[in-house]
């Protein structure tokens, strides 16, 4: 178990990976947000997705608005289909 924030993980040495899906699902915050789909991005193979889009969490809908325009939404959750 990895404890810390996210880019805690994301730099340190026993999270150097890349995965096919990357599920975001942590601060609500926009700017955590951001800096979240920021780092992580670039370890995704395929998808990079998250949970909380709804307007009870403006935070997590401008990022996800503003980094992915065209992000796929479905219930409180969205992704993206990066080109592979």
């Amino acid at each position: 178990v990895f404890t810390g924030t996210s880019k805690d993980a994301y730099d340190d040495p026993c999270c150097y990976f890349s995965a096919d899906l990357i599920f975001i699902d942590g601060s609500h915050e926009y700017e955590d947000v951001k800096l979240d789909i920021d780092i992580w991005q670039e370890r995704a193979e395929k998808i990079i997705c998250g949970d909380d889009y709804s307007e009870h969490h403006p935070g997590v809908r401008m990022a996800v608005n503003e980094l992915f325009p065209n992000a796929n939404t479905s219930a409180r959750l969205w992704y993206k289909i990066l080109n592979f």
